[in-house]
């Protein structure tokens, strides 16, 4: 049985929220940040190569970063690493990663995530993502992985139930980016909301109808690229004017 899912891990930030320990030079998805031996990239990778097929993820990092990924994750193909022409955000990321996917593989189902989490739990987690794949299979739209909002932080973004679906999944009713304090207690008080955690699924028939939009000028992924043009020089072209816009914002 052929195996359509595939994941992005997102690794181009610079994480400035965790400065002075999170640089440019190397960003906190490069350092070992809890001292056990692995870098978060490599606890990441980790996590789904447990059950995805290693060839079947990608790193998609801005360019001056991808040494470091090459050294950090030998065992990832060459040819996985996708390498970002200008610093832009997750949206344009995910994008161009879809559309690189689906050129060889139009049935993929696709799991994004940041490239800096810590998960604990990951049996549970490697599940929860395989269902989630499962369901994009056959579902057109976008599955956003959330969990219960404890308490009222606002450094997360904060997701409103809607209906409910079955097997614990709901549809959107609001989504809210980092709220001021007092709302964020509003939010938690109901129990209607649960955190964004930046992970998310689709299959490629839902992104690429987005992806003309987030980065004009890359032809449709089943056409050809124009005459004397390679898919980095293409997208040298056409990144730089891409959206700049968070994947959250453009998926929920």
């Amino acid at each position: 049985m052929t195996n359509h899912n595939y994941c992005i891990l997102l690794a181009g930030g610079v994480g400035k929220r965790l400065w002075p320990v999170s640089r440019e030079r190397k960003p906190k998805q490069f350092i070992d940040f809890f001292g056990i031996g692995k870098t978060l990239l490599q606890l990441t990778f980790e996590r789904f190569a447990a059950f995805l097929p290693v060839e079947h993820i990608f790193v998609s990092t801005f360019t001056p970063y991808v040494d470091t990924v090459r050294e950090q994750l030998p065992q990832l193909p060459p040819q996985n690493i996708l390498a970002e022409p200008t610093q832009l955000s997750t949206a344009p990321a995910a994008a161009w990663a879809t559309w690189h996917i689906a050129r060889f593989d139009p049935e993929a189902c696709i799991v994004a995530t940041p490239a800096d989490q810590f998960i604990t739990g990951e049996n549970l987690f490697a599940r929860e993502i395989t269902a989630g794949l499962e369901f994009v299979s056959s579902h057109n739209t976008f599955l956003a992985m959330s969990v219960a909002a404890h308490a009222p932080n606002t450094a997360y973004g904060y997701i409103q139930k809607g209906e409910e679906l079955g097997n614990q999944r709901f549809s959107l009713k609001t989504f809210t980016e980092k709220p001021p304090l007092d709302f964020a207690r509003q939010f938690v008080a109901s129990g209607e909301f649960l955190w964004n955690t930046g992970l998310f699924l689709w299959n490629a028939r839902t992104m690429l109808p987005l992806v003309g939009q987030l980065i004009p000028g890359l032809p449709a992924a089943d056409a050809p690229l124009p005459q004397n043009e390679s898919e980095s020089s293409l997208l040298s072209k056409c990144y730089p004017a891409a959206e700049h816009c968070s994947l959250a914002h453009v998926v929920l």
